[in-house]
């Protein structure tokens, strides 16, 4: 697995929806609706990386967890983000 952390991309897959949005307003209200889900995945070497997910439901965000191809797990949906 190749990571860029300046991109947030697995291989050429980025895994952070957020990254794509520089609102931090906007992020905010997306996580308030309950749309904003995290995740994580571990690395071979075990090291473990966090991602999020827009989506409208916890099985919607698995099943876009499981199109990156990446091992993500979603953990739980975030009601704030705090920077």
């Amino acid at each position: 697995m190749r990571f860029d952390p300046k991109r947030l991309t697995c291989d050429g897959i980025l895994y952070s929806d957020l990254w794509m949005l520089r609102s931090r307003a906007f992020h905010n209200v997306l996580a308030a609706r309950g749309l904003v889900f995290l995740t994580e995945f571990r690395t071979p070497e075990g090291i473990v990386y966090s991602g999020d997910i827009f989506a409208r439901s916890q099985r919607d965000a698995e099943l876009i967890a499981l199109g990156r191809g990446l091992g993500e797990t979603v953990s739980y949906p975030l009601s704030k983000i705090h920077y």
